[in-house]
């Protein structure tokens, strides 16, 4: 009976096939070109001992000491207590790689003739889907496997294709009724459960035996001698085989559907061990296998099996890759030279995949890797060459393998977008004046960092008083300040806050440094987990620091942990969020990317023995990919150089920019009716009515020195709101 059904299987097997599947639609995704950042001219490093009428003024107050200087603005140690010790901040997780489409609009569609889908409502009825399109008369064999031990089945897939019978799966404990129909329907003349009874239960083997059908078991003491008497039961010869990691089973689907082509039976072996195992050599020497071919991954597979191999007598051949799809590539080129179609799956859809191997095999195609919804450039760059006029069969339901993968729609690459950001950087800092430090941080998506120098210490400038706002508001969440509170000057902490950051006021900073301490700021920071961050004073470690110094990785990790919501307490954090959002000089990394975008930061600027020292930190909150971005420039840096690196990050992050950031120099409008002095709160000059642009020059704590029609005088700052 089993050779009645062989013959017309033989006859109707491919006919049959592509009537039982489920048609679905291509959907394809284009690649938007980058462009480089265009830097404008260069602005002037020289200083001007008069603040610049189109930007913020140079803080000659903080310059760089040169020597340890007398801490005349630090209490001493006893005059604060020791700060207690919160946990510190979470720390922002490495990106994991992404597994989404990559949005794209450049890439032709291929040439496809159909679009297939081999699929039931989960894995258990694809695997019924794929015997019922591959097998319409009946088989000789019926394998079935546990679901949910589907180790115990990984030879079961060419197993199954080389005798001509179908691979089915259950539960440990009950027979499913879909599989108990379909062996009705296969009427074999045995049914072989893979595994003993932990994996397939007595209770199945009880219902398969009431259906009418012979039932037998092939097992083994762990899942490689399964495998090994899998293949003896299946085989009576080969000439090859090929050997998969027991370990590591995503790459035995790619590995299954070589072999059936090769007609060559697959065995798992245990990749742990320092050579093959004995009894494998010994089953590879009873079936006169002369040539090994090894499908996996170098860490799943690695190559010092292949000693034990050749010492053996076997020719080993290799098909490897960084990575589960390259190896579906590899083992590809080598098997499936010109096929007439290809297959994709995923691993979430592996024990359904695995049971199509002969449906796979029948279309003679290779069974490629893909993600959920989209493949790896290597699947595409090579599944794309085979295309033209070819058949795509999706193996799975949509959950394990989506209609975009069927148009070959390309995952994000994490690492070579980092790569080429980087590239880009680099190239951009070359042609600038000065050194440079950056780091980018994508904050949502396909999560990323790149950092140029991202750990070299440098001068700060002013954008150090993002770590004195954050210590100051931690202390305020802990209880030991307010907002309220004095500072020394009689300005609160909360109206300090707010200056310092907002209009980067210089005395403001140092009367919170005065309060907290900058010992006691830098022993906070380094238990924040800011290992290289302090002002000048003793750091977290008792080494004393005769300049405040901070990298570009310390400052982004600030941002990042300020956005993610890990830094302080919500009131807290959105107060110095707000106070970002109202940063009144916009002519860096504002100016660097497309007009509207908000952005978030804080500037620095101050010329030391070295020359200028330019740095901007910001949460640019871009459409696409929101990012955090730290640009730390000494030597002469610019504004302009600023900007041009603000924009390389930008145009690589979101698209090519139409206007760059283009912002007043009236950067305050009165917010009721203001009055005007000539001096700090003195010699009233009159009144200014609300909605009056004002160009703000120089902060002087809650006073801003500010121009307007032709002449200079001061406003207090709680009067006027900044303009975006």
């Amino acid at each position: 009976m089993g050779d009645v059904r062989a013959r017309a299987h033989a006859i109707t097997a491919i006919a049959t096939a592509l009537m039982m599947i489920v048609p679905v639609s291509a959907a394809h995704a284009a690649v938007a070109p980058s462009s480089s950042a265009e830097p404008s001219a260069s602005a002037s490093a020289t200083p001007s001992p008069e603040p610049s009428s189109s930007d913020e003024p140079v803080p000659s107050e903080e310059p760089a000491p040169t020597e340890p200087p007398a801490p005349s603005e630090e209490p001493a140690p006893s005059e604060e207590p020791a700060p207690s010790e919160p946990p510190a901040p979470s720390t922002v997780p490495a990106p994991s790689p992404s597994q989404e489409p990559e949005q794209t609009d450049a890439d032709a569609p291929f040439a496809v003739a159909a679009v297939d889908r081999l699929a039931g409502t989960d894995q258990i009825g694809t695997a019924v889907a794929a015997s019922q399109a591959t097998y319409p008369v009946g088989v000789g064999t019926v394998f079935v496997g546990n679901i949910g031990m589907f180790a115990d089945a990984l030879s079961a897939g060419a197993a199954a294709h080389h005798v001509g019978g179908a691979l089915l799966w259950t539960t440990a404990s009950a027979l499913d009724p879909r599989v108990a129909s379909e062996i009705t329907r296969l009427e074999p003349d045995q049914v072989v459960l893979l595994g003993g009874a932990t994996g397939v239960s007595a209770s199945v083997e009880s219902s398969i035996s009431a259906l009418g059908f012979p039932v037998r078991r092939v097992a083994g003491a762990d899942r490689y001698a399964t495998s090994r008497a899998i293949v003896a039961e299946s085989y009576a010869s080969a000439t090859s085989a090929v050997l998969v990691s027991g370990r590591v089973q995503s790459d035995t689907l790619a590995a299954s559907a070589a072999a059936a082509e090769l007609g060559a039976p697959v065995i798992a072996i245990d990749s742990a061990l320092a050579a093959v195992d004995p009894a494998t050599i010994a089953l590879l020497r009873a079936l006169g296998v002369t040539s090994v071919h090894m499908v996996g991954t170098a860490t799943a597979l690695p190559s010092r099996l292949d000693s034990s191999l050749t010492g053996a007598g076997f020719t080993v051949v290799r098909s490897s890759g960084a990575d589960h799809a390259a190896v579906s590539v590899a083992i590809a080129k080598r098997v499936f030279p010109s096929p007439a179609a290809v297959a994709l799956s995923s691993k979430n859809g592996f024990a359904g995949a695995l049971a199509s191997i002969s449906y796979v095999a029948a279309l003679g195609a290779p069974l490629y890797f893909a993600e959920p919804t989209c493949v790896a450039p290597s699947v595409a760059q090579d599944a794309g060459g085979r295309l033209s006029g070819a058949t795509v069969t999706l193996v799975g339901e949509r959950a394990v393998v989506g209609d975009p993968v069927a148009a070959l729609t390309v995952c994000f690459d994490i690492a070579a977008d980092k790569r080429i950001l980087s590239q880009k950087l680099t190239t951009a800092i070359t042609r600038l004046p000065g050194v440079h430090s950056v780091t980018v941080q994508v904050l949502e998506g396909h999560e990323r960092s790149v950092a140029i120098g991202g750990t070299t210490l440098r001068e700060p400038a002013s954008v150090i008083k993002l770590f004195a706002a954050y210590v100051a508001l931690m202390r305020v969440d802990q209880g030991s300040l307010s907002l309220s509170t004095k500072t020394r000057s009689g300005v609160s902490v909360g109206e300090c806050i707010r200056v310092m950051i907002q209009a980067s006021d210089n005395l403001c900073h140092g009367d919170l440094l005065a309060l907290l301490g900058q010992n006691s700021i830098n022993r906070q920071l380094y238990l924040s987990g800011f290992r290289s961050t302090w002002y000048v004073g003793y750091d977290g470690q008792g080494i004393y620091r005769s300049a405040k110094r901070t990298t570009t990785n310390d400052v982004n990790r600030l941002l990042v942990l300020l956005y993610k919501r890990q830094l302080l307490q919500p009131a807290s954090t959105d107060l110095l969020l707000k106070h970002l959002d109202d940063q009144l000089w916009r002519s860096r990394i504002p100016s660097g990317v497309e007009h509207g975008v908000k952005v978030s930061n804080k500037v620095g600027e101050l010329w030391v023995s070295t020359g200028m020292v330019q740095a901007d930190a910001g949460i640019v909150f871009a459409e696409g990919e929101p990012f955090a971005i730290t640009i730390i420039g000494e030597r002469n840096s610019t504004r302009e150089a600023i900007r041009s690196l603000a924009q390389v990050a930008f145009e690589h992050l979101e698209h090519p920019i139409d206007v760059r950031g283009n912002f007043s120099d009236y950067n305050l409008v009165t917010a009721a009716p203001t009055a005007m002095y000539s001096g700090l709160g003195t010699g009233y000059l009159g009144t200014l009515p609300a909605r009056i642009a004002l160009r703000m020059e120089v902060s002087n704590r809650v006073w801003y020195r500010v121009w307007y029609n032709g002449r200079y005088f001061f406003v207090r700052h709680s009067s006027t709101v900044p303009v975006y």
